[in-house]
């Protein structure tokens, strides 16, 4: 995801419904205990990706782990998700 870590975690609670979510000491692994089920966010440390010399864009791979989740559920999880994480433009 093109985000810092503390970009990502300023847009988290937004993607999360606004509930609660727990920051291990690593900082790394987030995990949320939602009435859905369980999700644990793994970031990897963060990288730079250079366009050109003058534009170096900020990012870090990101796995998301969801037990759980009924179908729907999830469906509806992942669409907040996505539309929390939108970098708009145009």
């Amino acid at each position: 995801m093109g985000y810092t870590r503390a970009e990502f975690l300023r847009i988290l609670p937004k993607a999360l419904g606004g509930e609660a979510f727990s920051l291990n000491a690593d900082g790394r692994t987030i995990e949320h205990d939602g009435g859905q089920g369980r999700l644990t966010i793994v970031l990897s440390e963060e990288k730079m990706r250079e366009i050109t010399p003058l534009v170096r864009l900020p990012y870090m791979d990101v796995r998301f782990e969801f037990s759980g989740y009924a179908d729907d559920d999830l469906k509806a999880f992942r669409k907040r998700l996505d539309r929390s994480f939108q970098k708009g433009g145009g």
